[in-house]
Formats: C-alpha cells, structure tokens, sequence
C-alpha cells in the first residue's frame, strides 16, 4: 500500500477481567503504536484492583481512556468499549494477546482502501518450550488455532463462519450497526463465531492478513478446560438454533471427526449418562499420569476425549433433541 495513504483513525478496545498485571503488557505494545489514537481498555467488573491501576496509570497518559462496566462478559464489554470509542475503526485486542509493533497502523491500512470489511490477524498461541505436565489446553488450543487460520487461508469464505475474535478491527459504524451483543442474549462461549455469523449476515466480508501480528499467551489449568468444554457445548446448541440457515443442524457426530476409532468409540458411548460419569472418572487421572511420563500424544487425545464427551453430553441435557442428532 502507498506511504501517502490517509489512514483512518483507529481506537484500540482491550476488554479485560481480573488480570490487572497481563494487560499491562497489552496496553504498552499498543501505546507504542501512535496510530493508536486511544486506548480503551473496558474493565470488566474486576475485583484485583485493575481499575485502580489503570486510573493512576491514565493520569500520565491520555490516550488511555479506562472504563469499569458491571460484569456481564466479553462481549457486552466489547459493546461499552465501542460506543465511548471515539476512532474511525475499533481495533479489538484481548487482555492475553502481546500486539506486536504497528498492529494499529496495519490494521488501518487495510481499512483505508475497503469498507465493509472486518479484519482478522494472526494471533499464534505461545506454546511453551519445554512443554510441561498440565499445559495440554494451550498445545490443543494452538493446534486448533492453526487449523481455522489455514482454512481461512484455503477458503476466505470461511472466515466468518469460524470467527476468532482477539485480534480484529471494522468500523465503528459498522460495530454498531451490528452490535456485539447477540439477540439471544449472553452466551456462555462461541460468542465470536455468533458476531461473525451476524456479521456475514449484515454484509460484512472477511479479510485475514497474517503480517497483522499478535501472540496469545495463553493458558488454562484442567479444571479451567473442562468448565469451558460444558460452556462450548452450550454456546454451540445457541449458535446453531439462532443460524442453523448458515452453518446447519448440530450433529454430535461432528465431535468424533478426525479422532481414532478408540476415540470416537469413548466419545459416542459418552452419550449415555452413566458411561460418560465413568469415562471421565477414568480420563483424569490418565490425562495426569500421561503428563507426569511426558507422553505427551496421549495427554493430548485422552483430554479431547475428555473434552468432547463433556460437550456432547452438556447439549443432550440441555437439548434432549441434540442427543438424536437433530
């Protein structure tokens, strides 16, 4: 793109919730960007004293505007983030992500020669090295991570069928034309790819660039990855009954693709109730050994299996039609 190109003017919403010392180092990648022509981070109910560090910390700086909303989750956060953003584009950046140098002015760029277009970049998970017992969730993540951006890569139409938020801008305009918030109502997880199926629906195309780098630093201890498996079950039932017209009927055979046959058999005999209390009973302390002897395959698949089984479950208790593959 030409170095003359007028860029529009990008405010950047970091939405954040008790993690007072991480989104520090978000907020200082940012500022090092002087596209950014503000900061508004939207703190989320937090209850370690964020809030109070970002004041002080707003005195000395002007472009940092914060905010304390009432906890009500990521995206109405996301939605009192844009309405008091005052910039051309909304630069969305999570309280985990590290942008790295010129992410605004990239982002911009992208927004000065097209409209109508959300913007994804590349957000590679920090995987640890050497890897450890327990970090399982951030190496599946990752693997998962690099798997939608190679298919966005593939098929650009993907894009916004599996949207991944943390690393995206679009026009304040249209940000508010479409509204973070679904209709539905709060969702408990898959909330990003809910905005990016409403955002397809509103005319808004994708566009994913790779050099528009930020790194994830992120992480979840088991108990973290098995709470967020029951609430992934849930967000997808509410995805698919609210655009089942895009991305079709929920079929729990989509959580036994790609796995070996042992698997698939564990993860379909989870359906029942009382097999899925003892399979999990038993993947636990598989998951646990396999990560004390450093196999580290096993680790992974035993907590997939883990994972599906919950997800799987979770709709058919909530959904009693799921369970027949409706």
């Amino acid at each position: 793109m030409a170095e003359d190109l007028t860029l529009p003017t990008v405010s950047v919403v970091i939405p954040t919730h008790n993690r007072r010392d991480r989104v520090q180092r978000c907020i200082d990648a940012v500022l090092a960007d002087p596209t950014a022509i503000e900061v508004v981070v939207v703190v989320d109910g937090s209850t370690d004293g964020t809030i109070e560090r970002l004041v002080e910390r707003a005195a000395t700086d002007i472009r940092l505007r914060p905010v304390l909303v009432e906890h009500g989750g990521l995206y109405p956060t996301l939605q009192a983030g844009a309405e008091r953003a005052t910039g051309e584009v909304v630069l969305v950046v999570d309280d985990d992500v590290v942008p790295a140098p010129g992410l605004a002015t990239g982002h911009a760029r992208h927004h000065a020669t097209q409209r109508g277009i959300v913007v994804l970049g590349y957000m590679p998970v920090a995987t640890p090295t050497p890897r450890r017992r327990g970090q399982f969730a951030t190496f599946l993540y990752a693997r998962n991570y690099e798997w939608t951006t190679d298919l966005w890569t593939r098929e650009p139409t993907s894009m916004l069928r599996r949207f991944w938020g943390g690393n995206y801008s679009l026009r304040r305009e249209d940000a508010l034309r479409v509204g973070f918030v679904a209709p539905t109502g709060r969702l408990p997880y898959n909330d990003d790819q809910e905005f990016g199926l409403r955002l397809s629906r509103a005319g808004i195309t994708g566009v994913f660039d790779r050099t528009l780098l930020a790194h994830h630093e992120h992480a979840r201890d088991m108990d973290a990855f098995f709470d967020e498996a029951r609430r992934r079950g849930i967000g997808a039932m509410m995805v698919h009954a609210a655009h089942e017209d895009i991305v079709g009927p929920l079929r729990l055979e989509r959580y036994e693709v790609a796995l070996p046959a042992p698997a698939r058999w564990a993860v379909r005999a989870g359906r029942n109730r009382v097999m899925a209390r003892v399979e999990l009973a038993l993947l636990r302390p598989l998951i646990h050994v396999a990560g004390i002897v450093r196999w580290w395959k096993l680790e992974s698949l035993a907590a997939t299996v883990a994972m599906h089984i919950i997800e799987v479950r979770t709709i058919i208790e909530a959904q009693p039609a799921a369970g027949r593959g409706a």
